[in-house]
C-alpha cells in the first residue's frame, strides 16, 4: 500500500473515532501544485474537495516548516463561516526527511470555548496561568480563492467598505496579501483574481513581479 492509500485510510479511521467535530484533512504536495487527497467531515472547515489549502499549511511548505519537526499542534484556525477551531498539522516525510503530506486535525472547538475562556480567567486571575499568546499565528480555511480575496479587501479596507474602483496602489496592496496567502500557488488563481480584481491577468502578474522583487 502506498503511502497515499494508508493516510487516507487513517483519516477515514480518525473521523470516525473522534467524531462530527473534528476535521480530518490530508494533503499531498508531491505534485506540482498541493491538492487534497481526503477531507473527512468537512463540515468543520466549511471547505469542498477542491478548495485551497490553508494559509497555513502553505506557509509550513512554503517556509520548510517541516525540516526537522514532525508538526505543529494547538494553534488557532477559522473555518470558512468564521467559526474558531483548533487545529494541530502532522508532516508526512519520506525516509529523507522529503514532505510527502500533511495530516491536519481540525477541531470544531466553539461549543466548548465559552466554558473554556471561564476555567482560563480564572486561572488568569489566581496567577496560575499565562494569558495567550495574541501574536500566534491564525489558521484561515478558505472555500474559494474568491473568499480568500474578500478576506485579503477587508484586512486592507477594513470596516470603510471596498470603493466602487480600485486604484493601482490599492490593487498591488491586494496582490501582496494574496501572495502572503500563498494564493498564487495555485493552478488558475491569478486568472481569478484578475476578474476579481477588475483588473487584467497581466497585470496582476506585473502587480505579483514587483511586490516579490521588493521582498528580496
Amino acid at each position: 500500500m502506498d503511502w497515499k492509500k494508508r493516510w487516507t485510510a487513517l483519516a477515514e479511521f480518525l473521523g470516525q473515532a473522534l467524531g462530527s467535530d473534528y476535521e480530518i484533512a490530508v494533503h499531498d504536495f508531491t505534485g506540482e501544485e498541493p491538492r487534497l487527497l481526503a477531507l473527512v467531515n468537512p463540515q468543520v472547515s466549511g471547505r469542498a474537495q477542491n478548495a485551497p489549502p490553508s494559509n497555513l499549511a502553505l506557509d509550513f511548505w512554503r517556509s520548510r516548516t517541516f525540516e526537522g519537526s514532525d508538526g505543529r499542534t494547538g494553534y488557532r484556525g477559522v473555518s470558512a463561516s468564521g467559526e474558531a477551531l483548533r487545529c494541530s498539522t502532522f508532516f508526512i516525510k519520506d525516509d529523507g526527511d522529503v514532505l510527502l503530506g500533511m495530516l491536519c486535525i481540525n477541531f470544531a472547538s466553539g461549543r466548548y470555548d465559552a466554558f473554556a475562556r471561564s476555567v482560563t480567567a480564572f486561572l488568569e486571575e489566581a496567577g496560575r496561568l499565562s494569558p495567550a499568546d495574541p501574536e500566534a499565528p491564525v489558521e484561515f480555511f478558505s472555500a474559494s480563492v474568491e473568499q480568500v480575496f474578500e478576506r485579503a479587501v477587508g484586512r486592507l479596507f477594513g470596516g470603510s467598505g471596498r470603493p466602487a474602483r480600485l486604484t493601482q496602489a490599492q490593487k498591488r496592496v491586494l496582490v501582496r496579501l494574496l501572495d502572503q496567502e500563498g494564493v498564487f500557488r495555485l493552478k488558475g488563481s491569478a486568472a481569478e483574481v484578475a476578474r476579481l480584481m477588475g483588473a487584467s491577468p497581466a497585470s496582476v502578474y506585473r502587480y505579483l513581479t514587483e511586490t516579490r522583487r521588493t521582498q528580496d
